[in-house]
């Protein structure tokens, strides 16, 4: 395959969701291997609880990739997203991310996505996020 391994974020948000749903398509079109990441704030910030969030994230996203007859390889951190992301993917993965706004102009003006995108040394691939998603 094109790609080891595709990679997204697991999150329990609109873009989260339309994120892993391609994820979850291309790994099983392409044979790769699925793998999620989810990214907590420090506790200082966000409190020791804040990881039962992403692990609830896993768990839906593990759900819909077993519907495609997929496993996911899945990693909780705490930190920054755009570090933890760009450590974690490797040159031969695909990243796949939801974005709301496309183009020139969203690439230049910022987000994590698009931070992602200039920074990562893996393949990113942002998705169109449909409002009504």
């Amino acid at each position: 395959p094109p790609y080891r391994r595709v990679v997204t974020p697991a999150r329990h948000t609109p873009a989260g969701r339309v994120a892993a749903r391609v994820a979850i398509d291309l790994a099983h079109l392409s044979k790769a291997s699925l793998h999620a990441l989810a990214v907590v704030d420090p506790v200082f910030i966000a409190g020791p609880d804040a990881d039962r969030g992403a692990r609830d994230a896993i768990a839906w996203l593990e759900e819909d990739a077993a519907a495609r007859g997929l496993d996911v390889e899945s990693e909780i951190v705490r930190g920054n997203p755009v570090r933890a992301f760009s450590g974690f993917v490797r040159p031969d993965d695909l990243l796949v991310l939801a974005a709301a706004r496309l183009g020139p102009r969203a690439i230049r003006v910022g987000g994590i996505a698009y931070a992602l995108a200039r920074r990562s040394p893996a393949s990113v691939l942002l998705v169109p996020l449909d409002e009504g998603a």
